[in-house]
């Protein structure tokens, strides 16, 4: 069971997942989004315990309006991204913020829900731990 008030991350690069950890050492109530049982294991490898498996393919989310507060997404495909902003939008009272890379197309991201997009690299990581105070 998801508590409300969490912060979903979906981290599927080194850059996502060292934000995760600070997020947690911080202590942000935090929950990590996977799509795979492989993202699992590698994610509970770095002592991550609550997670919302999301398979995007399918039409129902598994979070109730309100479970997740804010929501971080590291950019790995445009695709995807877009599904997890259809998805996330209408459920997530708060901010979710797009961690892109250059090539995505930030238009098509506000247009789905994105409220913020940052263009960050892993030598960008205090720029995103502006945004824990945020959320707090």
């Amino acid at each position: 069971m998801i508590d409300s008030g969490l912060t979903l991350v979906y981290a599927p690069n080194q850059f996502g997942r060292t934000f995760l950890r600070r997020l947690i050492s911080e202590g942000v109530p935090v929950a990590a989004l996977v799509n795979s049982e492989r993202q699992k294991r590698v994610l509970e490898g770095y002592g991550i315990t609550q997670f919302v498996r999301l398979n995007t393919r399918m039409e129902n989310c598994p979070l109730q309006r309100g479970a997740v507060q804010h929501v971080y997404l590291f950019d790995e495909s445009m695709p995807l991204t877009c599904r997890f902003l259809r998805a996330f939008r209408p459920l997530v009272p708060g901010r979710i913020v797009i961690i892109r890379n250059m090539s995505s197309i930030p238009g098509l991201y506000r247009h789905l829900g994105a409220d913020t997009m940052v263009n960050a690299t892993e030598g960008e990581l205090d720029m995103l731990i502006e945004e824990i105070e945020k959320i707090r």
